[in-house]
């Protein structure tokens, strides 16, 4: 897997936590800097798409961001997920290793 691609789907999967936050806190700041970590993965984009087919790298950096996110509210919010939830987190994982080969 591309660095950039690494790099760009942690970094997009910031502010959907932030955005979480700010709505448990009403941190205006939170948001601004959610903003800023969207600016900066489009600065990742632009790093992917130099070298890479934008269709399977877009989607290989979505599926990363959005396993990252779930984790997260897994760990940070106390999520819990249901039986059908988890089969769609392992096809997506299968998805990520096939897309990614």
């Amino acid at each position: 897997m591309d660095i950039w691609i690494l790099f760009t789907a942690v970094i997009s999967s910031f502010p959907i936590v932030l955005i979480k936050y700010y709505l448990k806190s009403k941190l205006f700041f939170l948001l601004v800097v959610a903003l800023c970590f969207y600016a900066i993965s489009i600065f990742g984009f632009t790093q992917i798409f130099k070298t890479h087919d934008i269709g399977s790298s877009y989607l290989e950096t979505k599926l990363l961001s959005q396993l990252l996110v779930v984790v997260a509210g897994i760990l940070l919010f106390k999520e819990v997920l249901k039986i059908k939830q988890m089969v769609g987190i392992v096809l997506a994982i299968i998805s990520l290793y096939l897309i990614s080969g």
